[in-house]
């Protein structure tokens, strides 16, 4: 990435990390029956630290923080497994409560801030309206906050800024403000979801070190979605692989791009463009992520991928090959990646 570097927030854990989440998939319901699209995703996050979740698009991201904040549509969906933040199943509590715990204890950043701002609202009200549903503040203290909130986040002007409607800033300044609106109640945990796609490697850069930086400060845990692996590399202190809707890899940023241990990781290295590239074809994965309907039997990957054998017909679990270190591949020790390291 070009622009100012990141600095990655600690990597150390807490004795009781500030998230826990075990065996969490979810269920799509429609006509047919219900299809799995997230299956027994499992990890934790402790304060201060920022902990990746990358793929491609369809891999289950997405879907796995929007059912960690309980904004998933009971109707249309069942989730499954537990996730404790402060010591409480989030995945159990009544929806009144978990009204309580959105904003104030957990929080999201929104992938389109063009389309999670409200366009009939100034941003100084929807900032005012999010701080009084969980503080109980004035308007005018709420005003004074909010204000707060956008200088903090680096917005120029913050009290002109602050009447202003959304399509009168930038795509830069909207994705400031929805991290000043995930800011609004100082949460325990924020999910980052692709923040930074929406915007130029400059304000990228300075979207990061933002984070960043209000992480180290206020030591909030941050489970960053995301699929660039250079953004994980520059903000990220552990990442979780996952494709169709499995963790398939999880380990430290610095050892799994080093060396990666599953033929996906390895293949999203690889097909990352670099200067010595010159001349030479972009590596690509062949084929795509599959539908949620029409899983492949054994290792989800298989059908795409250049070392599988007749083993990874087999159910694969995810198993811990070294410290922290997990992966979901029979042949992973068996394997050399080239292209990678």
């Amino acid at each position: 990435m070009n622009g100012s570097e990141a600095v990655p927030p600690s990597a150390s854990l807490p004795a009781a990390p500030t998230l826990r989440v075990e065996n969490l998939s979810v269920y799509l319901r429609s006509p047919a029956g219900e299809v799995q699209v997230v299956r027994d995703v499992s990890f934790t996050i402790g304060a201060g630290e920022a902990v990746g979740m990358v793929g491609e698009s369809g891999s289950g991201k997405s879907v796995t923080g929007l059912a960690l904040m309980r904004l998933l549509d009971p109707a249309k969906t069942r989730v499954e497994g537990r996730a404790y933040l402060g010591g409480r199943d989030i995945l159990a509590l009544p929806e009144r409560e978990m009204r309580a715990v959105r904003g104030r204890e957990m929080s999201m950043v929104f992938q389109e801030s063009a389309t999670a701002l409200d366009p009939v609202f100034t941003v100084g009200t929807q900032l005012v309206e999010t701080i009084r549903a969980h503080r109980d503040v004035s308007v005018k203290q709420a005003r004074l906050r909010a204000i707060e909130l956008l200088d903090a986040v680096g917005i120029a002007m913050p009290a002109r800024r602050f009447g202003e409607y959304p399509h009168q800033m930038s795509g830069g300044m909207k994705q400031r403000v929805m991290i000043a609106m995930a800011l609004a109640c100082d949460p325990d945990l924020i999910i980052a979801d692709e923040p930074t796609t929406a915007v130029d490697v400059t304000i990228q850069a300075q979207i990061l070190d933002l984070l960043g930086r209000l992480s180290r400060e206020r030591g909030v845990a941050i489970l960053f979605i995301t699929h660039d692996l250079g953004v994980v590399a520059e903000f990220c202190s552990r990442a979780l692989t996952m494709y169709a809707g499995e963790v398939v890899e999880v380990a430290d940023v610095a050892g799994l791009l080093a060396a990666p241990a599953h033929p996906y990781t390895a293949g999203l290295i690889r097909a990352i463009p670099r200067a010595d590239d010159k001349g030479r074809d972009l590596y690509e994965i062949r084929g795509t992520v599959p539908s949620p309907t029409e899983m492949p039997g054994g290792c989800r990957f298989r059908p795409r991928c250049d070392h599988a054998g007749d083993v990874c017909g087999n159910e694969q679990a995810l198993v811990t090959i070294a410290s922290e270190r997990k992966v979901r591949c029979v042949r992973s020790s068996e394997i050399e990646f080239e292209g990678v390291g």
